[in-house]
């Protein structure tokens, strides 16, 4: 058992490393995109990758979870090579055949809400970058599930290193801007087309005369469906803003809106690697201490929400110097909307932590709904803000559909599976957040490099801050007393 727990634990942690090398290589490029583009180009590039990922969830039928699956159902060699060749070849012919039909007739369609996005050769090019792209869908897979944990990860990252050289050649030599960037996703996709067939090909068999394709490829459909559902569900409500603000106002709010965006994913990147953590550690404490276990875990939602409210503040406190930092001046009205999508960004965090709970007692069928409403919220409220309040009213929808989720998820999950969060700790918590807000915010609100340290000290300075409000437990005090005594005794210890 140990052994198992091992192999998981090390390749969690090689996914996860992959995963925000891949993710903070394009944040460390953010700098240098913003610099050789204006805010209505960056923000057409926003809406081109928002499109993307929304055709390319459709573009998988959900297959890649389906494979998954799947996969373990064959106990031969023989039968999982004639599986996974029946899905890349409904998977590669599919795809053609709606890229193509895309492709000739999707411009009117297109244009009804992409109004300002060009068909050629912008979305044209995502269309035929999306169907490129899904050479990766069943490798991907497969080294997953014979736990080739750092073939993956080399992969994914070196797509993404190959896509940045070409994305800093074409916009920063060529000055091609959101096009560029565009030719670099395709031009990357293309090469690691290549790379993706070549491991693909000792694991594909297409001699399938005697296999039951038909029987596989329905089953597979089914079990993908509700995937793709439930995942654009998540894109409508996370991408919806954006689509939106083009809709009603100008490319450039776009522009501003996407940095403002793109500063609070650092909350996302952290909260989603912790809950890649988190859901084995719930599933397997409910399991194995199930009387103690509700305790556990509203112990660690306090300093969960803890990180949260340090990290939010921190970028909400210091998000002049972020925004100077990332961008050039012309991006500065992303200032003004930062706090509220920061805000949003640890809703969206919290939202993870009574999820669990209805994934412990297998209420999965209220996620869609769950998800659904908020999206359908998060676009009503859009449609009714964004015309009179801009950029703000889409900060705010936001939001409050995240807001909404969290609450409906709460409840839900209560019902199911009852955790005892600790109110009393949490209130003091929120108090103390607030407070420093209001002091940085007010007292320390000068445009100053002496002020943006004071107001950054103030924020670490919360655990403190917390010690005199009395939130800490008396246990939680003698443990630290107890470390600091080693550590200060250790350190006489070598200086003597």
């Amino acid at each position: 058992m140990f052994s198992s727990i091992k192999r998981l634990v090390k390749h969690s942690a090689v996914y996860t490393l992959g995963s925000l090398l891949r993710k903070s290589l394009s944040f460390v490029l953010l700098p240098l995109i913003t610099r050789f583009m204006p805010a209505s180009e960056y923000g057409l590039y926003s809406l081109l990758m928002a499109f993307n990922g929304f055709l390319a969830e459709i573009y998988t039928f959900g297959l890649g979870g389906a494979a998954t699956r799947l996969f373990f159902d064959f106990s031969d060699r023989e039968g999982r090579r004639k599986y996974i060749g029946s899905v890349w070849l409904f998977s590669l012919g599919s795809t053609l055949l709606l890229s193509v039909l895309l492709t000739l007739f999707g411009k009117p369609l297109f244009a009804s809400f992409l109004k300002q996005v060009p068909f050629w050769p912008h979305l044209a090019l995502i269309i035929w970058t999306t169907f490129i792209g899904e050479f990766a869908l069943l490798p991907h897979v497969l080294l997953r599930v014979e736990e080739k944990s750092w073939q993956f990860m080399a992969v994914v990252v070196g797509s993404a290193v190959l896509n940045a050289v070409f994305a800093v050649l074409l916009v920063v030599h060529f000055r091609l801007g959101a096009l560029g960037l565009v030719i670099a996703l395709f031009g990357s996709a293309v090469v690691m087309a290549v790379v993706y067939a070549l491991i693909l090909r000792q694991y594909v068999d297409l001699h399938l005369r005697t296999f039951p394709v038909r029987n596989w490829l329905k089953a597979s459909l089914l079990y993908g469906a509700p995937i793709v559902v439930l995942e654009l569900g998540w894109i409508l409500l996370e991408s919806s803003d954006r689509f939106l603000l083009q809709y009603f106002l100008t490319l450039k709010v776009v522009g501003y809106y996407s940095l403002a965006y793109a500063l609070s994913k650092v909350i996302n990147y952290i909260t989603d690697s912790i809950n890649l953590a988190w859901t084995p550690f719930f599933y397997k404490t409910a399991s194995e201490e199930p009387h103690e276990a509700p305790r556990v875990f509203a112990y660690a939602a306090t300093y969960y929400a803890l990180l949260l409210a340090v990290l939010g503040l921190l970028i909400i406190v210091l998000r002049d110097q972020f925004v100077a930092l990332l961008a050039p001046s012309e991006y500065w009205p992303a200032v003004s909307v930062t706090p509220v999508i920061v805000l949003a960004s640890i809703l969206r965090g919290l939202y993870n932590i009574p999820a669990r709970g209805l994934y412990q007692e297998k209420r999965t069928y209220v996620f869609p709904l769950i998800v659904f409403g908020g999206a359908g919220l998060n676009i009503l409220l859009n449609v009714l803000t964004i015309p009179r309040y801009g950029m703000l009213g889409a900060a705010w929808s936001t939001a409050i559909s995240y807001a909404f989720m969290l609450v409906v998820t709460l409840v839900l999950s209560q019902r199911a599976y009852p955790i005892p969060y600790e109110t009393a700790r949490l209130g003091k918590l929120t108090a103390v957040s607030l407070a420093v807000l209001v002091v940085a915010e007010t007292a320390l609100a000068q445009h100053t490099a002496v002020a943006a340290i004071l107001r950054a000290t103030l924020v670490l300075a919360i655990p403190f801050f917390l010690f005199v409000s009395g939130f800490y437990e008396p246990r939680e005090l003698e443990l630290l007393r107890v470390a600091v005594t080693k550590r200060a005794a250790a350190f006489v210890g070598r200086t003597s």
